[in-house]
């Protein structure tokens, strides 16, 4: 590539003011390729010969780098107008650079006599007046300071304390790379190609709150959510591809399915059932009223009266599914979210019906997203009905489970947990992950018994394999004896009751079958089993916190090994109920 020509002015100002100006003749540096080098003019005043040098060398340095650069030393052995000249310079440079001095900035801002300089007041007032026409041409009027000089010498109209300036601080390729990258068009970045705006939710005000006990365990289950990007996208799929109908999500106890439901429920903003078997909150009844009272508050419809017969719970749900379908812009979809159709008693529904009186037929644009295990729960519809099985994405599920772990890791606890152990976050990692197979439920409970120093004694390697294993583990960590036979007690009366309960009627019922029991004895067992239950606001209550331990209990094996028939625990219950009219 051929040189770049750059003009180069200054004001040689021997001890006589004789001021030399010249031009060195522009040479073609377009290489072949057609484009026009920079021209540029260099304005400076010389205040000794030693900085008159270092302007030569910079003129050198930069015809080296390939610009065109322009001194006045050769033209100045002509006769010149140089009025003129310095007109055509400044009106014609792409970049003109100002070197700063102290000379330069006295001249250039009128503080020199009328024979100090004249070249450089000249000059200066060329360039102010080219400045104040263009003002936010800040490239054009590049300042320059010298090794040896300072900023303090650039002059005032160039605003050297809120523009840049470019400070060599020695005369060599690297010195001046700032300077050459301005003047050759080469930054060193460039802009990046622009992505695809990511899509966040939005809190709607407009919208009601969720009601309490969803919001509850929304916010309960969403705490340290992580990843299942990939059912998100099914979601979102299905409703794309379809005018209506419904998508079922189903999995192992403790696979994440009401958790993913409740992540989505807060992201979206969805109307949302969440059956709980513990809670006896799974019922049709208790649907109905749930997703009613919702659909009302957000779509100004009518609810469900109290004392709806059960008989027409089918016909008011699909009313009320179509006049807040109809309440919608036709663009926007009404997805309705309910969670473990396997929880549903349904004891009380006529046969032959639907889990909850789901409708057979959807109006268009209406979405149902359930969830349920793997048992079926049959859905008689003559609508589109599919069903996203969690075990079908393995992979993806063991990708998010070790995204989990590696969040967890960086907990103040388990970092002095691991260290102490001297066990690498990857170990730790691979093994819970390989220990939970993608059990979420499993890792909510080992991960704070670890930190807990329940198994101290155990290295990681023999931690209990997936979520039946460590109900049994835990189970059998509570040892034998009369205080064991009043823990045993106390978790089988909450499976065995229908609703959450109070630690006052526990012992209530506890003093049928163990005479010394009392609500004391009953708190501090239930504070030992706190992670596999739900507490309630006051007046507190208790409940198992996940179905799958009310599960384990009902196991016969396990039932014998407590040495508990649970015909006599229902018998005691039946028995407190009935003396103290509980639950009447």
């Amino acid at each position: 590539m051929r040189p770049v020509p750059v003009l180069i002015s200054y004001t040689h100002e021997p001890d006589d003011h004789v001021e030399l100006r010249g031009e060195v003749g522009l040479q073609d540096s377009s290489g072949g390729d057609g484009r026009r080098p920079p021209h540029v003019f260099i304005s400076y005043a010389h205040e000794s010969d030693h900085h008159s040098e270092l302007v030569r060398r910079l003129w050198i340095l930069l015809r080296q780098c390939g610009v065109d650069a322009r001194l006045d030393r050769v033209p100045a052995q002509r006769r010149q107008d140089w009025a003129l000249w310095m007109a055509d310079q400044v009106r014609d440079a792409d970049h003109v650079l100002v070197i700063a001095s102290a000379a330069y900035r006295r001249r250039s801002q009128g503080q020199s006599g009328p024979d100090e300089g004249r070249g450089v007041q000249f000059e200066a007032r060329l360039i102010r007046d080219a400045h104040y026409a263009d003002p936010r041409a800040l490239d054009r009027f590049v300042p320059v300071v010298l090794p040896g000089q300072s900023r303090e010498g650039v002059p005032d109209f160039l605003a050297p304390a809120t523009c840049t300036v470019y400070e060599m601080k020695e005369l060599s390729t690297a010195g001046a790379e700032p300077l050459l990258r301005l003047l050759l068009n080469q930054p060193e970045e460039t802009e990046p190609p622009m992505g695809t705006p990511p899509v966040f939710a939005t809190r709607d005000h407009s919208r009601p709150p969720v009601p309490p006990q969803p919001a509850e365990l929304i916010a309960d289950k969403t705490e340290q959510f992580v990843g299942r990007d990939n059912v998100f996208q099914a979601i979102e799929d299905f409703i794309a591809d379809h005018t209506n109908g419904y998508l079922t999500i189903k999995g192992d106890p403790g696979a994440g399915k009401t958790t993913l439901l409740a992540e989505y429920v807060r992201r979206t903003g969805a109307v949302a059932h969440f059956n709980i078997r513990g809670q006896s909150l799974n019922t049709s009844a208790h649907f109905l009223q749930s997703l009613g009272g919702q659909l009302a508050s957000r779509h100004g419809i009518t609810g469900v009266a109290l004392g709806t017969d059960p008989e027409r719970y089918g016909e008011v749900l699909s009313r009320l599914v179509a006049e807040a379908r109809a309440n919608l812009p036709q663009t926007e979809p009404l997805v309705l979210v309910v969670d473990a159709l396997d929880e549903v008693n349904t004891a009380t529904d006529p046969p032959g019906v639907n889990v909850l009186f789901l409708p057979q037929h959807l109006p268009d644009g209406v979405y149902f997203v359930l969830s349920s295990r793997r048992a079926s729960v049959a859905l008689r519809t003559d609508v589109t009905n599919e069903v996203f099985d969690l075990g079908d994405h393995h992979a993806d599920t063991m990708a998010d489970v070790r995204e989990y772990l590696r969040q967890q890791a960086k907990a103040p606890r388990l970092v002095a947990w691991l260290a102490d152990r001297r066990i690498a976050e990857a170990t730790f990692v691979e093994v819970l992950a390989g220990k939970s197979a993608g059990n979420f439920m499993y890792l909510r409970h080992v991960l704070p018994d670890l930190v807990a120093g329940r198994y101290a004694d155990l290295d990681i390697l023999h931690l209990p394999q997936g979520l039946e294993q460590y109900y049994e583990s835990h189970w059998h960590l509570m040892g034998t004896g009369p205080a064991t036979r009043l823990k045993i007690w106390v978790i089988y009366l909450l499976c065995e009751f229908a609703r959450p309960v109070s630690a006052e009627v526990l012992a209530r019922v506890l003093r049928e079958v163990e005479p010394g029991a009392d609500a004391i004895a009953v708190v501090q067992v239930l504070d030992e089993w706190r992670q596999f239950l739900h507490r309630g606001a006051p007046p507190v209550k208790y409940s198992l916190y996940h179905a799958s331990f009310q599960d384990f209990l009902h196991r016969k094996d396990v039932i014998a090994s407590a040495g508990l028939v649970l015909r006599e625990v229902n018998g005691a219950i039946a028995d407190v109920l009935w003396n103290h009219e509980y639950g009447s």
